[in-house]
């Protein structure tokens, strides 16, 4: 079982490696996130972990921020093209 997820877990690194190649990394950070997912998921189910308080808070930071900024982001660029006049 240990080779099986070892190399599944290698094959996910690839597969993360040849995305960040083919696309900028702002596109694929949204599906960087499921991996806190599965993290806590496969701990809980593996080592009946969960998470502390502070993990699920800095999350909540982390992510809130990351969608604050990326909808300034899409505000700003469509300004700049003249989208947003009226």
């Amino acid at each position: 079982m240990v080779v099986l997820f070892r190399g599944r877990c290698q094959l996910v690194q690839v597969c993360l490696f040849r995305a960040f190649a083919a696309t900028e990394a702002s596109s694929l950070v949204p599906f960087r996130y499921t991996e806190l997912v599965f993290a806590s998921f496969f701990g809980y189910v593996l080592f009946g972990e969960l998470p502390a308080m502070m993990v699920y808070l800095g999350a909540a930071v982390i992510i809130s921020s990351t969608l604050y900024l990326s909808y300034s982001e899409i505000r700003r660029a469509k300004k700049q093209k003249g989208y947003g006049t009226c």
